[in-house]
């Protein structure tokens, strides 16, 4: 989804995109625009970041850095108590990914899961709101 859709589009979509233009408006998805509801949370597994506890979260589509690096887009819990996430790296080389750096004093003893929410993908795609949330897989 992306860029690559953008080699051969249909005349009725270079049409669509010209009328998009026109009007200020994004590119369709047809062209490579945002796609809604298609950026999806694939899986998220404990790890360590730099020796910091850290969950390595991973999504179907590369990331839009300035709304994945908001530690509060990320829900984190474990016998439904909150785990707050201290901080949000990412790797410039692996766009899809974040880590979430948890502080040990609150490393969970149970299962946990991770909802995440108002995240874009790279080129303006929504969440979808079905693939949000996963268990966190491993042992912390």
């Amino acid at each position: 989804i992306g860029h690559e859709k953008c080699s051969t589009p249909s005349i009725p979509c270079r049409v669509e995109s010209m009328q998009a233009a026109l009007l200020g408006m994004p590119l369709p998805a047809c062209a490579g625009g945002p796609v809604p509801n298609s950026l999806t949370l694939d899986s998220a597994q404990w790890t360590t970041y730099e020796g910091a506890l850290a969950v390595l979260v991973s999504f179907n589509q590369r990331l839009n850095i300035l709304s994945a690096k908001i530690p509060a887009n990320y829900e984190l819990k474990a016998d439904e108590q909150p785990i707050p996430v201290a901080l949000v790296q990412m790797d410039n080389n692996l766009p899809w990914q974040a880590w979430l750096v948890i502080d040990e004093r609150f490393k969970p003893s149970g299962q946990a899961t991770l909802t995440v929410r108002d995240i874009r993908s790279d080129n303006g795609s929504t969440l979808d709101p079905d693939a949000s949330s996963v268990v966190v897989e491993g042992t912390p």
